[in-house]
């Protein structure tokens, strides 16, 4: 493979660049420049993930990365093209894809409303977010903390979200075994968020539309810590609300507040909403249906084929069924003394998941 280079001098406004150029102590700013490869006119291009490990050619070596300093908001409608994708609709603002100038697809984040306490806090609480690193998260790139926009730069997941995907054509090549496996992909984020950051996130907002899934179909939560930038979470005059409908904690609504239980709440109707197919809230003429009020009697008839995804045509373990329902219904339980905790969600889904996959080994009720 034959290559080119370019070098540029980070003494220019570091906003045309995505990658910082942190200067040493030593070094006057002109003197410091860093040399990227680059693919040549004539030839297929080289790999340009391999930029984010190229290291400058000088004593004291420093590893190029994305710029801590926040986008611009001019960047920020270069990079989506003025905003013209949406990719979700939510509560507290719009996701916009985007793609930076190395080709990096972003998924942007841009909020209606947010704390009037200035940049300070919020770039604060963006670099902390940043340092959140889990499989089963979505990795937050870089953040836009405007007088007027509010932002934050996610890697964009090209498998759509999970709302997308159950109310589309994919889900009915779902077998549950990838049902249980993408609520065990989630349960290990919010798991990690809960008990292994310091201090411990609160997603606060977890939905269908909120997770993601990459090109490999493994789940990843987006929007985690969001409410950490919400006006209801950082004023005492919030002008917002804070949630998604269908999955708000009945223990807290309408106060908007949000705790580990109201996490699990949440990850309830998201399992059952794999289980079943359906929404979290159908919308009607007269009234909106909540997919718990369509639930709770059906679940009480005991009839598990009832319950479970008519697409599924009956192929499923059905004690590995009842023990996903089941933990849908602790999940959700009015009070979150009642409700288990994410670790002892996730240890259940895990036995459920083996509970298939040994079924399917045994040639049992499943056929694939």
């Amino acid at each position: 493979m034959v290559f080119k280079f370019a070098t540029f001098d980070p003494t220019q406004d570091p906003d045309d660049f995505n990658y910082a150029f942190p200067q040493s102590s030593a070094s006057s700013p002109s003197a410091v420049a860093a040399t990227i490869c680059q693919p040549c006119d004539y030839n297929d291009g080289c790999i340009r993930a391999l930029v984010s490990r190229l290291v400058v050619a000088e004593p004291g070596e420093r590893m190029l990365k994305l710029k801590d300093r926040p986008f611009k908001y001019g960047k920020l409608a270069r990079i989506t093209r003025n905003f013209g994708t949406v990719l979700v609709e939510g509560g507290s603002g719009n996701v916009y894809f985007g793609a930076l100038e190395d080709g990096t697809e972003v998924a942007v984040k841009v909020f209606f409303c947010f704390s009037t306490r200035g940049s300070t806090e919020f770039q604060a609480k963006a670099k902390n977010l940043r340092a959140v690193h889990h499989e089963n998260l979505v990795p937050l790139l870089g953040y836009c903390d405007g007088t007027k926009t509010k932002a934050l730069i996610y890697e964009f997941m090209d498998g759509g979200n999970l709302r997308q995907n159950l109310s589309g054509d994919r889900a009915n090549f779902w077998t549950w075994r990838k049902r249980l496996q993408i609520a065990v992909d989630v349960a290990q984020g919010l798991d990690y968020l809960h008990h292994d950051c310091d201090p411990p996130i609160i997603h606060g907002d977890l939905s269908a539309a909120n997770i993601w899934l990459n090109e490999k179909m493994q789940a990843k939560i987006a929007d985690f810590g969001i409410s950490a930038f919400e006006p209801r979470a950082l004023d005492s005059h919030p002008t917002c609300p804070l949630g998604t409908p269908g999955y708000f904690d009945p223990e807290f609504y309408p106060y908007s507040r949000s705790d580990r239980k109201s996490d699990v709440y949440s990850f309830g109707i998201i399992l059952f909403e794999l289980i079943t197919g359906q929404p979290a809230v159908t919308r009607g003429a007269v009234r909106n249906v909540f997919l718990l009020q369509w639930m709770t009697p059906i679940v009480e008839t005991k009839e598990i084929h009832m319950i479970m995804d008519p697409s599924l045509q009956g192929k499923f373990n059905i004690d590995s069924a009842w023990k996903a329902v089941e933990i849908a219904k602790s999940c959700t339980r009015p009070t979150g003394v009642e409700r288990p905790d994410i670790t002892q969600v996730l240890a259940v889904l895990r036995q459920s998941l083996a509970m298939e996959l040994a079924s399917q080994c045994c040639h049992s009720e499943v056929v694939y």
